[in-house]
């Protein structure tokens, strides 16, 4: 393996939009690799806090990587003392003819679920791999908490993100696609302790971010 993990920690958002959702953008290169991800949360019709996106990594080199990445969203709190979760990640692995992998680091699971910086659930977890012999594709998801969401997790009230750890072979590349939502648990509400609406996007008072709070 070619050298230190390859890290970043991503927590300002390029853009907000006056929807309520917010959308990180970005990439960081080498002089033979790439890690780049389009990542967003955003309010579903239910009320319910949406994390969606994808991140990408390419190692062109001549030994493998060691990639970690965090990205973490602003979010409007969950007035609950705990959450519930659930989602679906995918990883797709295309390899070049010489084949390859995508392992996990032997330390860590490849993706994690950031809630305030704690870990509210894990995928893949170590020691995990794609493998492949010569050229060509696959991919594989694993799910949590369905039917969606359904999983407990912890309180929610400012960030919400991943964190990934993963190792690819030399001349390959990947996508890591991520949808989670996280929503109030309702059994919990007696048992919330935290600020009343500390959202200061929520303009209107009514609980969530979205087009109304432009008229208020």
């Amino acid at each position: 393996m070619d050298g230190e993990p390859i890290a970043a920690y991503m927590q300002d958002p390029m853009e907000i939009s006056g929807d309520g959702s917010v959308t990180y953008i970005g990439v960081i290169q080498g002089r033979d690799w790439l890690l780049s991800w389009d990542l967003g949360t955003s309010r579903n019709l239910a009320g319910n806090t949406v994390l969606s996106g994808t991140v990408s990594t390419a190692n062109s080199g001549e030994a493998s990587r060691h990639f970690e990445l965090v990205v973490a969203l602003p979010i409007c709190p969950l007035e609950t003392a705990q959450t519930r979760i659930g989602g679906v990640t995918t990883i797709a692995f295309v390899t070049d003819r010489e084949g390859g992998e995508l392992t996990s680091s032997g330390r860590q699971p490849v993706w994690r679920l950031l809630m305030d910086g704690e870990t509210g659930w894990s995928l893949f977890l170590d020691p995990f791999g794609l493998y492949a012999t010569g050229a060509g594709s696959l991919a594989t998801s694993q799910i949590f908490g369905a039917p969606f969401p359904n999983a407990p997790g912890p309180a929610l009230q400012e960030r919400l993100g991943i964190k990934l750890d993963f190792v690819i072979s030399e001349g390959d590349f990947a996508n890591i696609t991520t949808n989670v939502i996280a929503a109030p648990d309702l059994a919990s509400l007696a048992a919330f302790d935290g600020p009343d609406d500390e959202c200061p996007q929520d303009l209107n008072d009514d609980g969530a971010v979205d087009i109304f709070d432009l008229s208020a």
